[in-house]
C-alpha cells in the first residue's frame, strides 16, 4: 500500500475547492440564463414560467441524485427567482 502524505490530502481539497467554483459558476450562469428567459416569454404573450418544463428538470435531478436531486433541482429554482446577485 502506497503512504498518503498531506501534499496528497492538500490537492485533494485544492481540486474539491475548484470543483466548488465551477459549480458555483455554473449555477450563476443558469440563474442569469433563467431571467433572461422570462422577459422573452413575456414579449411572446407567454407566462414567464413553464411549469412542465420546471417539472422536466426537476425529473432530470431526480433521475440522477434521487430524492435530494429532487430539491437540488427545487434549490436552483428558487436560487434564480430570488437572487439578484446571481443575475
Amino acid at each position: 500500500m502506497t503512504a498518503v502524505t498531506d501534499t496528497d490530502i492538500t490537492a485533494r481539497y485544492e481540486h474539491i475547492a475548484e470543483l466548488d467554483r465551477s459549480i458555483i459558476g455554473l449555477v450563476r450562469e443558469r440563474s442569469r440564463a433563467l431571467g433572461d428567459l422570462g422577459p422573452l416569454r413575456r414579449a411572446a404573450g407567454l407566462s414567464q414560467g413553464d411549469l412542465a418544463r420546471e417539472n422536466e428538470m426537476l425529473l432530470r435531478y431526480h433521475s440522477a441524485f434521487g430524492q435530494r436531486g429532487t430539491a437540488l433541482g427545487l434549490l436552483l429554482l428558487e436560487l434564480a427567482r430570488t437572487t439578484p446577485s446571481a443575475r
